[in-house]
């Protein structure tokens, strides 16, 4: 059975979390909270990131800057224990 763990996160910061483009962040405070979550995120094993295409937005916290605002359900997949 795959362990995954599941995050709210704002669209806004999607394209550095999967794909590490942070071009679209501007503020160097949001790229190091978007970092920190990575790094949070593979202290858990390693794994990979998916956004559930299925789940709609969803007016929430963003888990990564806390505020409320649309969000993805973002899954963190874990292959391997850390």
């Amino acid at each position: 059975m795959e362990d995954y763990y599941i995050f709210f996160v704002s669209e806004y910061y999607l394209s550095a979390i999967i794909n590490g483009d942070y071009s679209g962040i501007e503020e160097d405070e949001e790229c190091r909270k978007v970092s920190d979550f990575i790094v949070e995120c593979h202290r858990l094993g390693r794994g990979q990131f998916s956004v559930d295409s299925e789940y709609s937005e969803n007016f929430r916290r963003c888990y990564i800057s806390g505020l409320f605002t649309d969000c993805k359900e973002l899954r963190y997949h874990v292959m391997s224990k850390a």
